[in-house]
């Protein structure tokens, strides 16, 4: 019994471990978005550009084969939403994940996920799952992108990002 509570554990730190990055990195990118921290380049050096339509989006999702890889222990939504942000980035697009944490975000994603596709998480997945959003330039809009399925929200979860 205890080897579980361990493994449990262990569980719990990776997650608070991942989430901290994910929490600090989305931190810094929106002081870039609020215009506190300038970076006019991609943090990796690479001018990237945000999707000029959202058939360009469509159009980049249609190629990308992220959500073929199978889900498994070791690539779950986080590898999912990684992969999706650096596939566009090697086209040149800017892509960026983002995590929505607890129950009630998880239960409002998952009715728009219902809503608007007939399908929904995991419920019993875990205490968080990783997003990627995407800003449409003519449109004047970022976009959630659901990376496991590509499926495409007009909408922040929990109304922020």
């Amino acid at each position: 019994m205890t080897g579980g509570v361990r493994s449990d554990w262990r569980l719990v730190v990776l997650g608070l471990k991942v989430l901290t990055v994910i929490v600090l990195w989305n931190c810094l990118l929106s002081l870039c978005d609020l215009g506190f921290v300038s970076l006019p380049i991609d943090e990796l050096g690479q001018d990237l550009l945000n999707f000029p339509t959202r058939q360009a989006l469509v159009n980049f999702l249609s190629i990308d084969t992220t959500d073929e890889n199978p889900y498994t222990d070791d690539y779950d939504c986080t590898e999912y939403a990684v992969d999706l942000k650096e596939n566009a980035r090697s086209l040149g697009y800017r892509v960026r994940t983002y995590a929505i944490l607890g129950d009630k975000q998880l239960a409002e994603y998952n009715a728009l996920l219902r809503q608007y596709f007939n399908t929904f998480l995991n419920e019993g997945s875990g205490i968080g799952h990783v997003l990627c959003k995407a800003y449409i330039v003519d449109e004047g809009l970022w976009v959630t992108i659901e990376p496991q399925g590509d499926l495409i929200l007009n909408c922040t979860v929990g109304g922020r990002w």
